[in-house]
C-alpha cells in the first residue's frame, strides 16, 4: 500500500514495448499483479483496518457473482456479437492495452468487467480436474498446488476466452500487464441495513462495491451470518478502503 504496482519487475517483456507503460498505468485502469502481490496487498489492508476482512474471492464464489444468475456462455447469453458491449478485448500488443474500470456494460447484477479487460486472480490452487470430485455446494479449491486460478479473460486474448466458465492459470509469482484482482471484504449480519435482513437471511450477500457500477445485492444459500462484499481494485483507490453503494432488492 502506498506503492505503484508498475514499480514492481514484470514477469514478460510486454511492458517495455513502445508506448505499452502510458497507456496501461493511468489512474483509471486496474492495477496488474501477481498472486502473491495481492496476498501481500490483502495482508496490508487487513493490518490497516483490523481483522481479516478483505481477502480474493474463491474460484466458486467469482464464477457464481459472475454468471449472476444465468447458464449461459456469457453473463449477456450466448451471442459473442454482443461482447464488444460487455468486454474489453481481442487488442493487440503495438497499440493495445487494458482499459478504464467500469466502462462496459456489466453483468445482470451490476459487476463490470467480468469478461476482458484483465484476468481476475482467485484464492484457488489449479486442478483441471478438481471439479469432476469437488463438493457440489461452496467448493473451496484444491489443497495444494503450484499455479493458481485466474478467471475472466483479458483485453489481448483471442476468441472463447471470455467465456464466464473459462479457467486458465499462472505461477503466483507471475506479474505481467494482464491480470488483476478483485477483492472481498467479509462483513457482519449485524451490519446489514434493517431494511434489508429478511433478504439476507440464510444467504451470502455479495455486494458490488466497485467503482463505475450501481451495487446490487447478490444471494446465495450457504448459511446465515457470513456476508461477502466484492470490489473492484483500481490503482487510485489501492490506497482506500472500497466504496460501498447502495443495494437493491434481490
Amino acid at each position: 500500500m502506498g506503492e505503484n504496482p508498475y514499480e514492481r519487475d514484470r514477469s514478460n517483456p510486454y511492458y517495455k514495448l513502445p508506448g505499452m507503460a502510458e497507456r496501461i498505468t493511468r489512474p483509471d485502469h486496474p492495477a496488474t499483479v501477481s498472486w502473491n502481490d495481492a496476498q501481500e496487498f490483502i495482508a496490508a489492508l487487513n493490518k490497516r483496518e483490523g481483522g481479516t476482512r478483505y481477502r480474493l474471492p474463491t474460484e466458486a464464489e467469482w464464477e457464481y457473482a459472475a454468471r449472476a444468475g444465468t447458464s449461459t456462455r456469457y453473463s449477456f447469453g450466448d451471442d459473442e456479437r454482443q461482447l464488444d458491449r460487455y468486454a474489453w478485448h481481442g487488442g493487440d500488443f503495438q497499440t493495445g492495452g487494458h482499459h478504464p474500470v467500469g466502462t462496459k456494460q456489466p453483468n445482470p447484477w451490476g459487476l463490470h468487467d467480468v469478461h476482458g479487460n484483465v484476468w481476475e486472480w482467485v484464492q484457488d490452487w489449479y486442478d483441471a480436474d478438481y471439479y469432476a470430485r469437488s463438493p457440489a455446494v461452496d467448493p473451496q479449491g484444491p489443497q495444494r498446488g503450484t499455479r493458481r486460478v485466474v478467471r475472466g479473460g483479458t483485453w489481448h486474448a483471442t476468441a472463447t476466452i471470455w467465456r464466464t466458465a473459462f479457467r486458465r492459470d499462472y505461477e503466483p509469482d507471475y506479474r505481467g500487464i494482464s491480470i488483476g484482482l478483485r477483492l472481498v471484504r467479509t462483513v457482519s449480519s449485524a451490519s446489514i441495513p434493517i431494511n434489508l435482513k429478511k433478504e439476507f437471511i440464510m444467504t451470502q450477500a455479495v455486494v458490488v462495491i466497485g467503482p463505475g457500477s450501481i451495487g446490487q445485492a447478490i444471494a446465495r444459500r450457504v448459511g446465515a451470518g457470513k456476508h461477502v462484499l466484492l470490489a473492484d481494485l483500481r490503482q487510485e483507490n489501492a490506497d482506500a478502503a472500497p466504496r460501498r453503494h447502495s443495494s437493491c432488492r434481490l
